[in-house]
């Protein structure tokens, strides 16, 4: 059986840090936890006792590798929601949204631009 949803938890998985240090600092006035994993692996060991309401990928992955990432993140968090973030364009979306995730964001990204599809996407988690 699956954790609760934590509707204050948000876990950010990026193999060098920089984006969850930099999403930590913008969310920490919302009063929501962000934790920090380094790859999927790791992810999936901290879906075993915890479900967050939104989970950030950093996309380091190959256009090949997107989907699968994807599926094996929505197949541990279920009604957890997804939002990608990339450098790359069209085809990593594509892959990204067609696999299970739920928005994605293209560098260059404002702070607004990550805060209101962070604060829609809890919304949506939480009222779902």
């Amino acid at each position: 059986m699956l954790p609760y949803l934590d509707p204050k938890c948000i876990l950010c998985i990026d193999p060098g840090h920089e984006i969850c240090v930099l999403l930590t600092m913008m969310l920490s006035r919302e009063d929501l936890k962000v934790m920090h994993v380094k790859d999927i692996e790791e992810a999936v060991r901290f879906l075993i006792n915890n479900q967050p309401a939104l989970i950030i990928i950093e996309n380091t992955f190959a256009d090949s590798q997107i989907g699968h990432h994807i599926i094996t993140i929505r197949q541990n968090a279920p009604s957890s929601k997804i939002l990608m973030l990339s450098s790359t364009g069209d085809d990593a979306a594509k892959a990204a949204i067609s696999a299970g995730a739920d928005y994605f964001l293209t560098r260059p990204f404002s702070k607004s631009m990550v805060l209101d599809a962070v604060s829609s996407m809890l919304h949506r988690a939480i009222h779902l």
